[in-house]
């Protein structure tokens, strides 16, 4: 009976490769609707637009067992990493930025302030100290809130950009498994021949 090296499964390989070439249609679509600034505009379409044809190559590569388009394929995924890597901190930048700017916490600022503070609007001191007290308490519980939500979505980032890479590198060892795989002799494996034809 004879047996050949298992082909390294394309499953998900293919489903990378078909998921990048969508993905890169969404975002040339999103550019042409919602991104106004046409320099930004061009740069993102010229980057979905060569991106398609490279995912498309990849998934060829990927169907025909070609090693040599899988690795290309494989090196603009590392590129997307890091476009995409780039992409996401710039804007999680803008969002702390105006986190920042707007002071998200300043609605817990206390309501009375020396300014304000006459003897027709605040008629007891006491009043005023536990509620200056207690807004402030709930100002500083809302930064430590904000800071950890900040910390939170960097390691969100970092985790997205790490999967990014990490599929990448999965894709590059596929190409060598498909490279191996080929430079491989079949290997024939023979069921043991009965005992009475080895005494003929």
């Amino acid at each position: 009976m004879a047996g050949r090296l298992e082909r390294p499964n394309n499953v998900f390989p293919v489903t990378v490769a078909i998921i990048a070439g969508l993905t890169n249609l969404l975002l040339l679509a999103f550019a042409r609707q919602y991104i106004e600034d046409d320099t930004v505009n061009m740069i993102v379409g010229i980057y979905a637009y060569l991106s398609v044809p490279l995912c498309a190559y990849g998934l060829v590569g990927i169907i025909k067992e070609k090693p040599k388009y899988i690795a290309v394929f494989a090196n603009y995924l590392f590129l997307d990493a890091a476009v995409w890597a780039l992409c996401r901190f710039l804007v999680a930048q803008f969002f702390f930025v105006s986190i920042f700017d707007d002071d998200v916490c300043s609605v817990y600022n206390p309501r009375w302030s020396p300014e304000n503070f006459h003897h027709d609007i605040i008629t007891s001191v006491q009043r005023f100290r536990n509620d200056r007290d207690g807004i402030s308490s709930t100002r500083r519980q809302c930064q430590v809130q904000v800071g950890a939500f900040q910390t939170v979505l960097v390691f969100l980032l970092l985790a997205f950009t790490a999967a990014h890479g990490s599929i990448a590198m999965g894709m590059r060892q596929h190409a060598k498994e498909v490279e191996k795989q080929q430079q491989r002799p079949e290997i024939v494996y023979e069921r043991e021949k009965p005992a009475l034809e080895d005494l003929v």
